[in-house]
């Protein structure tokens, strides 16, 4: 986990809960987000009611939001898939999401 990916991670909620906002994401909407990090904005998505597909690369970190997040994939409302999503991805999701990588 680190900056090898040019990752870097949302520090607090605000960011995340402006990016659900300014996407309308509203109950019931199916989020497609790609590289869900630590996990920030996925939580934010499940409070804002959706079903969020979160694709992450780095196993680390897949590891870690399999965890946190045990009880949203047992019920259904949080689908993690360990892949790169440039490998090419069809999905069915209203609204797509994620935070750049970025590089200083």
């Amino acid at each position: 986990m680190g900056r090898r990916l040019g990752q870097h991670y949302l520090a607090t909620r605000w960011p995340a809960h402006a990016l659900a906002h300014a996407a309308a994401i509203k109950k019931g909407d199916t989020v497609l987000e790609i590289g869900p990090g630590k996990g920030a904005l996925t939580r934010v998505l499940l409070e804002f009611g959706a079903k969020v597909i979160a694709v992450e690369k780095d196993e680390t970190l897949i590891e870690k939001l399999r965890t946190t997040f045990a009880g949203e994939i047992k019920t259904g409302k949080l689908k993690i898939i360990a892949a790169d999503i440039r490998d090419a991805w069809d999905s069915p999701s209203r609204a797509e999401g994620g935070s750049k990588p970025y590089r200083e």
